[in-house]
């Protein structure tokens, strides 16, 4: 979680949340927010100038924790592939947990709302670059991962299957277990980017 922040801001970013869930982004609004509380708008109002402040602090949020549990994987004197399978692993558990932000980080009109959302939403894809750019160049390293692929085209491929799971989770309405089927889905790209034997 971002420092600084208080016990009633954290209840709201839960509860829009929770709305964003029911009602999707275009359901996330003050007078919704302040009715899922039972608050008035101008409590709201207290601890956000507007919906775009929930909003930026929201991904704040989600990028600290990012940053936070990939962080600790990267510190693991462990294989480069298990570092891989450990990021993965801890994507499909947060996630589980916090589908809310999937709804958040899925919505294209939502990173075209304000320049400001927008820098909040590049922070989260800036760490998870920079996570999985080092796991790859640990394992080519080691040789543990391919070397007649770039670094970056590794990275295109992994970043675009995580989206792409997370999309098909999302559209089905959650409906599947995120953590089998991205389990298998990890698995499969390790196969495909392992140095071969």
């Amino acid at each position: 979680m971002t420092k600084d922040i208080s016990v009633r801001q954290q209840e709201i970013i839960e509860a829009s949340g929770k709305i964003l869930m029911d009602k999707g982004i275009k359901g996330l609004t003050t007078k919704n927010l302040a009715l899922e509380m039972n608050f008035s708008e101008s409590a709201i109002y207290r601890h956000f100038s507007n919906k775009e402040d929930i909003i930026i602090l929201l991904f704040k949020a989600l990028a600290a924790n990012i940053e936070l549990r990939m962080d600790e994987i990267l510190m693991i004197n462990i294989p480069a592939t298990a570092k891989l399978e450990a990021m993965f692993t801890s994507h499909w558990v947060y996630f589980t947990k916090n589908p809310h932000f999937i709804v958040a980080i899925l919505s294209e009109d939502l990173f075209f709302e304000t320049n400001k959302i927008q820098t909040e939403m590049m922070q989260i894809i800036a760490i998870k670059t920079r996570v999985i750019t080092q796991i790859l160049e640990e394992g080519k390293a080691q040789n543990e991962f391919r070397k007649d692929i770039e670094t970056q085209d590794l990275l295109q491929v992994i970043m675009g299957c995580f989206r792409n799971q997370m999309l098909q989770w999302r559209f089905s309405g959650f409906t599947f277990d995120l953590q089998t089927a991205g389990s298998t889905m990890s698995q499969t790209i390790i196969k495909l980017i392992k140095t071969q034997d």
